[in-house]
């Protein structure tokens, strides 16, 4: 079995698309099943995006996490895992 991965990315409307496809080799790697994905779009949200948004829906932003393991978020960062809380009434 062999999968095949593709990203295309269209800046304009911050769209990646994600290309799967799975093939499963018989004798001399020829391929002898194959599964394509239908494509997969997902908007790309950019930091200063995110932060505005959890401002504008009245919460307050406490950490950013790069990944689930709550390393730091950095420019490489897989992931943006946001912990915000809305404001205690006063």
């Amino acid at each position: 079995m062999r999968s095949q991965l593709k990203w295309v990315y269209e800046r304009s409307t911050q769209t990646a698309t994600l290309y799967k496809v799975w093939e499963e080799l018989g004798e001399e790697d020829t391929v002898i099943n194959r599964l394509e994905l239908e494509p997969m779009p997902m908007h790309v949200v950019f930091r200063f995006e995110m932060e505005h948004l959890l401002y504008r829906a009245g919460l307050h932003v406490l950490q950013l996490y790069g990944d689930f393991y709550e390393q730091p978020y950095v420019e490489d960062s897989s992931n943006m895992i946001w912990l915000a809380l809305e404001p205690a009434n006063e």
